[in-house]
């Protein structure tokens, strides 16, 4: 029982973490490069597209993941077969429409 809240407070801070990322992608794609580089960068388009599609599918998906496992609830797993897909498909998506 221990462990199981030991790791949903570990997990806190991941999850704020995909939170902040999802609203100020930007920020968080140039986070702890920006000394590297003189004057404004701005990532491209597809990047903060492709930085906010990843965050927000690890928002649904880690919460499904964990209840999966502290449950026991195997039949979920065809969620996160469909979560897989879903990113695969969306990756495509991202990087073919320019």
């Amino acid at each position: 029982m221990a462990e199981i809240i030991l790791f949903i407070v570990l997990l806190i801070p991941v999850y704020l973490m995909l939170l902040w990322t999802y609203f100020y992608p930007e920020e968080s794609i140039l986070f702890g490069e920006k000394w590297r580089y003189k004057g404004d960068l701005e990532p491209s388009e597809v990047a903060v597209r492709y930085t906010k599609f990843v965050s927000l599918l690890s928002l649904i998906g880690i919460p499904l993941f964990v209840i999966m496992f502290l449950f026991e609830l195997y039949f979920l797993l065809v969620a996160v077969i469909a979560l897989i897909v879903i990113y695969v498909l969306g990756t495509m998506k991202i990087f073919t429409d320019d």
